[in-house]
């Protein structure tokens, strides 16, 4: 990681998590995530475009096995764009959460 990454890195809230087989539902879409934290979570956004700052809610989280979505739980967390690079990767903040979604996100985490 560079020095700047570093620390950015080091003044995280909550420690993040690579997930390769979590996926969250956005405006009824899928994504995969890349990775993420109780604040909030990298998603390849594939052909999609996200505007930095614009306001989402996640719609959904869950698990894919052979690429196809498993398991999606329906949530409802408000969140706000704060990336998106040249490619296709989108940080999303999540601006609340609550606690059946963290639950949620627990028994994930509790698997890895």
């Amino acid at each position: 990681l560079s020095e700047s990454r570093q620390a950015m890195e080091n003044k995280r809230e909550h420690p993040r998590h690579i997930s390769p087989d979590l996926v969250v539902v956005i405006n009824s879409s899928i994504f995969r995530v890349l990775s993420w934290s109780y604040g909030g979570f990298l998603i390849d956004a594939g052909h999609h475009k996200f505007n930095v700052g614009g306001l989402l809610t996640i719609e959904g989280i869950g698990e894919k096995s052979d690429d196809f979505p498993t398991n999606i739980v329906a949530v409802n967390v408000p969140s706000r764009i704060v990336h998106h690079d040249e490619n296709i990767v989108v940080g999303i903040s999540c601006l609340q959460m609550d606690d059946s979604t963290l639950s949620l996100l627990q028994r994930h985490e509790a698997r890895l």
